[in-house]
C-alpha cells in the first residue's frame, strides 16, 4: 500500500488480514470501504464488506447485498 495506494486490491487484501486473522473488525471495515472507493463496481470487494457485516450487523449487511445486486 505505501508504494501503491492506489491499489484497491492491496486494501481488500489487508482487510481481510485484518478480518480473519487479527479479528480486528474497525480497520477490515475502514480497508474494505477504501477498496470500494477506488473501485466502487468490484464485487468481490463488496461481498467482502458484506461479509464483515454478517458479523457485525445483519441490517448492513442486507443492504450491501442489495446493492450488489443493483450493479450485476
Amino acid at each position: 500500500i505505501v508504494l501503491n495506494p492506489n491499489s484497491p486490491s492491496f486494501y481488500e487484501r489487508r482487510g481481510l488480514l485484518y478480518f480473519r486473522e487479527l479479528n480486528n473488525f474497525d480497520l477490515a471495515h475502514k480497508d474494505f470501504d477504501k477498496s470500494i472507493e477506488l473501485d466502487s463496481l468490484n464485487i468481490d470487494f463488496r461481498l467482502s464488506r458484506a461479509y464483515l457485516f454478517s458479523v457485525l450487523d445483519k441490517s448492513k449487511e442486507l443492504l450491501e447485498y442489495q446493492s450488489i445486486l443493483k450493479i450485476d
